[in-house]
């Protein structure tokens, strides 16, 4: 329920961005909107993995202010970290990259030129002009992050059940 929200808000981010692209890039073609739109929601969603890690630490924070370190609120927070973190860090970061690519294509991409010729009659002016390219990486730092943060709430979890069986002997 906590991620409607946050997904309401990247909607509206990728809705904002289509409609105040500029002209220019309207007229490129479908390509160069949809990688903007892929390239702002990518980057939405990398926003979302620290604001999920912040909440964890506030949550966590408010939790032993509290006196109840280990509580379940607790474990079900370092769990949803654990799940956006793995699945948002990378989505996000394909995302950006594959809108960027698209977009990168989409205006650099020499169509047509026309310039001085050398005495041979052979110029290519595409060879000075930037050239799109187009290469992927996928982030291997969310994998390990989210079973860190698996791992944090197996312990967490373990703790209140530590917690509990010991509240009674004393």
């Amino acid at each position: 329920m906590t991620a409607l929200p946050w997904l309401l808000a990247i909607v509206l981010l990728a809705a904002a961005v289509l409609l105040l692209l500029p002209r220019g890039w309207r007229r490129k073609g479908i390509d160069a909107t949809v990688g903007v739109a892929l390239w702002a929601i990518g980057s939405a969603i990398g926003f979302l993995v620290p604001g999920t890690v912040a909440g964890l630490i506030a949550i966590t924070c408010f939790q032993l202010v509290r006196g109840a370190a280990f509580t379940q609120a607790a474990v079900r927070m370092a769990l949803t970290t654990a799940v956006v973190v793995l699945a948002g860090g990378i989505v996000g970061s394909v995302l950006s990259q594959f809108g960027g690519a698209m977009v990168a294509h989409e205006l650099l991409t020499v169509t047509g030129a026309q310039g001085p010729a050398l005495a041979d009659g052979r110029l290519d002016l595409s060879l000075l002009l930037p050239q799109a390219a187009t290469s992927f990486t996928i982030p291997l730092w969310p994998i390990g992050a989210g079973f860190g943060f698996a791992a944090l709430a197996a312990v967490l979890k373990y703790g209140a059940v530590l917690q509990r069986d010991t509240e009674g002997l004393v």
